[in-house]
């Protein structure tokens, strides 16, 4: 859903390794907007693409390191487990975790972690780019938050 709350003129792409493929192609049905690359980029490849972004949104995976490392306006979902020994640091870093206002999360009984990203309201995500990142964007003056 977040996708589809972004303005039109905004380009939305998937980028993942294989491993990825089935989840972006599930986002990519829910949001058909959204360009879909997942598995189709070598990781160099990947890497320009996060290089050219505005903003980066992604759970805790190697492409968010890239574009904290990249210093790249990145909002990253993690859990609680090892945050602060495997977060990616960087002064445009924005974390949403369990526990978190934005994040009220229910670990899965069956695996280690936090694995409810997907509940968090997408409202709730964009509100936190407009709070955190939007601000230091001059291009996007113009986003206003969605009511929750």
């Amino acid at each position: 859903r977040l996708i589809n709350l972004l303005p039109d003129d905004v380009k939305a792409f998937l980028v993942d390794d294989n491993e990825g493929v089935g989840v972006c192609n599930h986002i990519n049905h829910l949001a058909p907007r959204a360009i879909n690359l997942a598995g189709l980029l070598s990781v160099k490849e990947a890497c320009a693409m996060i290089g050219g972004a505005d903003i980066v949104i992604s759970n805790d995976s190697h492409f968010a390191h890239i574009a904290s490392a990249l210093n790249k306006h990145l909002m990253v979902f993690l859990s609680d487990n090892n945050f602060e020994k495997n977060r990616p640091m960087g002064p445009r870093t924005v974390v949403l975790k369990s526990n978190s206002p934005e994040h009220k999360c229910t670990p899965n009984s069956s695996s280690e972690g936090c694995f409810c990203i997907a509940s968090i309201p997408a409202e709730s995500i964009y509100n936190a780019i407009v709070k955190h990142i939007l601000p230091d964007l001059e291009k996007n003056k113009t986003i206003q938050p969605i009511p929750v």
